[in-house]
């Protein structure tokens, strides 16, 4: 067929009841010969139209016109052509392009047996509902704050050290952070903190009633007195010496969390596409799992051992 027979044909093609599945071209009008490539192979207007279909929304409104369609042709035309030469020149069977394809066939393989096979209607209003009352710490939560204290018997003792902590810092917060870790394991009675650099973790002026019971007794483990300035303490800051029943602290806020409120109506789409992925995970896991159990695969991840450490290239 000639360039511009088929020019013809291809500008004049109307539009059609679909016989395919997305097709809107008749059953004639799918097999017009656009290219004979040799060998026998050929590209079809069908062919250009499954093509074409497959592209990301973005790329088919580039080709709305048949001048950028022809386009289109030519390139792909050009495409078959190197890949055929490269073929004879034996390029499919090197291994890094054998590895290319199996990856290749290794995503659609997955896509066609899990994500096409799991969609986001599967997610139903009940998880999501369910996630969201069982993660509710992630939606719900009041402002707080992330303190680490040292405690001292002493309120004379602890004066002192605050003392030689705001002049040895010099009002720098990296010199601050320093000292703070070479202080903390030598001076503080309370040897539970010390390992976590005298973290108490978050506090919060009110204790979320969501919370777990271990959280819920943490956070109310924390004096009154701690938490009240730990909000009035910037981060990075020391706050002055704060009584309380169990001693005298030197608080050090390293964060302040904004409150967060989500209503479930706001986070929904989010959820939904978090349980989405959860069950195509779930459902890649249980496949691999069998597939393995089916080719009675089995590993030897001791002899690893023997494999010297990879050189960094030079």
């Amino acid at each position: 067929m000639k360039e511009e027979s088929r020019t013809k044909t291809v500008a004049v093609v109307p539009k059609v009841a679909a016989t395919g599945d997305s097709s809107l071209l008749s059953e004639e009008q799918r097999k017009i010969v656009l290219a004979e490539l040799g060998g026998g192979k050929t590209i079809t207007l069908g062919d250009l139209e499954t093509r074409l279909n497959a592209e990301p929304n973005v790329v088919k409104q580039q080709y709305a016109t048949v001048a950028k369609r022809k386009e289109y042709l030519i390139n792909w035309v050009q495409f078959e052509i190197l890949a055929d030469e490269a073929r004879k020149q034996g390029m499919d069977q090197r291994p890094e392009v054998v590895e290319a394809i199996k990856q290749q066939m290794v995503r659609r393989y997955l896509r066609e047996t899990v994500l096409d096979t799991i969609k986001a209607e599967d997610v139903t209003d009940e998880e999501i509902a369910a996630y969201y009352k069982n993660n509710l710490i992630m939606y719900q939560r009041p402002e707080q704050v992330e303190v680490r204290h040292m405690l001292f018997a002493d309120e004379a003792r602890a004066k002192q050290v605050l003392a030689e902590l705001k002049t040895g810092s010099e009002g720098s917060a990296a010199k601050l952070n320093a000292l703070w870790k070479d202080y903390v394991g030598r001076v503080s009675i309370d040897k539970n903190s010390v390992p976590y650099l005298g973290s108490l973790g978050r506090v919060s002026k009110e204790v979320p009633e969501h919370l777990s019971d271990t959280e819920k007794a943490r956070m109310a483990s924390i004096p009154k007195e701690v938490v009240e300035h730990a909000f009035l303490t910037e981060p990075y800051t020391l706050s002055g010496v704060v009584k309380s029943a169990s001693g005298f602290h030197i608080l050090l806020p390293v964060s302040k969390l904004p409150a967060v409120d989500k209503s479930l109506e706001r986070v929904k789409k989010t959820v939904a596409s978090r349980l989405l992925k959860r069950k195509r995970d779930l459902k890649r896991k249980e496949l691999v799992e069998a597939l393995r159990e089916k080719s009675k695969i089995e590993v030897n991840e001791e002899a690893i051992r023997v494999l010297p450490t990879p050189r960094r290239g030079t």
